[in-house]
């Protein structure tokens, strides 16, 4: 009979062919290098930046990924960040609040990278009574008026404003919008104290809290001058 057709790989003496050595290389799929470093914790109204690495697979250029680099929904990425620079702003607005910093590259065939990310704790900062003046002296009966900064870096803290006027009425409570920054309130102070002198000096205690719970205190004073008579 005729013999049938060779296999395309023969073991030594079969159809008379020798055995063939196959010597094949395959290239090694090797990862990007990807790291982000940055703080893990920072207060609200702070800017801060965030350093990383990133390296192709084939050593060669890098570029953003769609959507990247991120500073979570809690913050804000600055600008339009080259990678090149190897760093990248994050505005903190608001506290107290939790968000997520993260980058991801692609390499020159369009490859992407996974995900690298920090975690970041933006804590509140308890707002502060600066600059604080007072209508001084008055005359009984007269009207004292009270003003104030407020400094608070969170953007979005709106506020609650305690005055307790020091001659004995009931304190007042304010509401104040978010973003306030200052504000003035009268108080009519009806009779200066019963010590039989010319005037007497009362103690305005002030208390403003946000509305986070973070709070500050201060206080200053007005002299009441007592009225002659009619």
């Amino acid at each position: 009979d005729r013999p049938g057709p060779c296999p395309l790989f023969s073991f030594q003496g079969t159809c008379g062919v020798q055995p063939t050595s196959l010597n094949l290389t395959l290239p090694l799929s090797r990862p990007f290098t990807l790291a982000l470093n940055g703080p893990g914790s920072v207060t609200e109204g702070a800017t801060a930046m965030f350093t990383f690495t990133a390296t192709a697979p084939d050593g060669g250029p890098v570029s953003w990924a769609p959507g990247y680099p991120t500073c979570g929904e809690k913050a804000v990425l600055l600008g339009s960040p080259p990678i090149e620079d190897g760093h990248f702003l994050c505005s903190f607005p608001d506290g107290p609040a939790s968000t997520t910093v993260s980058i991801k590259v692609r390499d020159s065939q369009g490859e992407e990278s996974s995900v690298a990310s920090v975690a970041v704790s933006v804590v509140n900062v308890p707002p502060i009574l600066r600059d604080i003046t007072t209508t001084s002296p008055v005359t009984e009966n007269g009207i004292a008026t009270l003003s104030s900064a407020i400094h608070d870096p969170g953007k979005g803290d709106s506020f609650t404003l305690e005055a307790d006027w020091g001659d004995g009425s009931p304190a007042e409570t304010f509401a104040l919008n978010a973003g306030t920054t200052s504000f003035k309130r009268n108080h009519r102070y009806l009779d200066d104290s019963p010590s039989g002198l010319p005037s007497d000096t009362y103690t305005i205690s002030l208390s403003i809290t946000d509305k986070d719970g973070g709070a500050g205190a201060a206080s200053t004073e007005v002299t009441v001058n007592n009225a002659d008579p009619v």
